[in-house]
């Protein structure tokens, strides 16, 4: 009945279904939920030699259930004037009615890193949908090599997209200045 979206590089503490049933019962259902994705920074390049293995993660915070030391999410220091631009797909929960009854199926044509998410966060805001940051729900995201140069590059031609399928000013905003800066 309810799906939640994770990147595949995402961990998630023990407390996360526990947390999402107890607090968000009724807004998973109504509501697009949209968890904290801690440990990631898109502009950060990453090299092997800054990976951590597994059992760090899972004996420092997911067993605990703890965020200390890990970094902050930048949309929760945002001023939330566009929410649907604070939609990483990296961490959401849609129920499959919503999905289904407002036709709310990731467009496929994006290519490569970026922009589909907002895209179809886009379309759930237009939708009337309501965008819910959850602030308790939480996972982290595990560091892999990343070429930003790349994915800025595949994130642009995303972005181009975006903005040719929806050109209105709210749009233009966020593609020009990035998601939680628009």
């Amino acid at each position: 009945e309810i799906l939640v979206l994770l990147d595949a590089d995402m961990l998630l503490p023990r407390s996360f279904l526990r947390t999402l049933d107890e607090q968000y019962r009724k807004e998973m259902y109504e509501c697009v939920l949209v968890g904290q994705m801690l440990g990631y920074d898109c502009d950060e390049e990453v090299t092997e030699d800054h990976l951590l293995p597994y059992e760090y993660y899972r004996e420092r915070h997911l067993a605990s259930n703890c965020r200390e030391g890990l970094n902050f999410d930048s949309r929760w220091t945002s001023k939330r004037k566009l929410p649907w631009s604070l939609c990483f797909s990296a961490l959401m929960v849609i129920s499959k009615t919503l999905i289904a009854s407002h036709e709310l199926f990731f467009d496929q044509t994006f290519k490569g890193w970026g922009g589909e998410d907002l895209e179809w966060g886009y379309r759930i805001h237009r939708s009337g949908i309501s965008i819910v940051l959850a602030d308790d729900l939480w996972g982290i995201h595990v560091p892999h090599s990343r070429d930003v140069r790349k994915n800025h590059f595949e994130r642009d031609l995303n972005y181009a997209r975006f903005l040719a399928k929806w050109p209105c000013f709210e749009v233009e905003l966020v593609t020009c200045f990035g998601d939680p800066s628009a």
